[in-house]
């Protein structure tokens, strides 16, 4: 079996000051999101790279309707991504539970996209609404 080795930094999984690890969660959402996103923004140009989605500019800006499909944290994560994409991007954007979307026949056209979103990426039902 191949041997991957992880770096990790056992401060950051101390509470430090904080009572329990939801509360230190909570106020690290802000630092996390930024540490998120700092590798897909250019500020100085005012762009937003997406290599991993394999989206050709062309094609995004052909974009007339985005969709955001997940399960748990990752939904809460999709409303995020909903309001900075439809505020920055001017795009619309609709959050759906992934088990929900996989059995409703959603009406997807070919200017749409279908975003699924999974923390582990084996999240049976997003797997499966796609």
């Amino acid at each position: 079996k191949e041997r991957t080795r992880i770096d990790w930094n056992p401060m950051a999984a101390e509470k430090g000051e904080f009572r329990h690890f939801m509360q230190k969660e909570i106020f690290e959402q802000g630092r996390s999101l930024t540490d998120t996103l700092r590798s897909r923004l250019d500020f100085q140009r005012h762009t937003v790279m997406l290599d991993s989605l394999n989206l050709a500019p062309d094609a995004a800006r052909r974009l007339a309707k985005l969709t955001i499909v997940a399960c748990g944290t990752s939904y809460y994560a999709g409303l995020v991504g909903k309001y900075y994409i439809e505020r920055l991007a001017r795009l619309p954007v609709e959050v759906d539970y992934a088990s929900e979307f996989r059995y409703r026949q959603p009406l997807v056209a070919p200017d749409h996209l279908v975003l699924a979103i999974t923390q582990s990426g084996e999240t049976v039902d997003t797997l499966a609404a796609l």
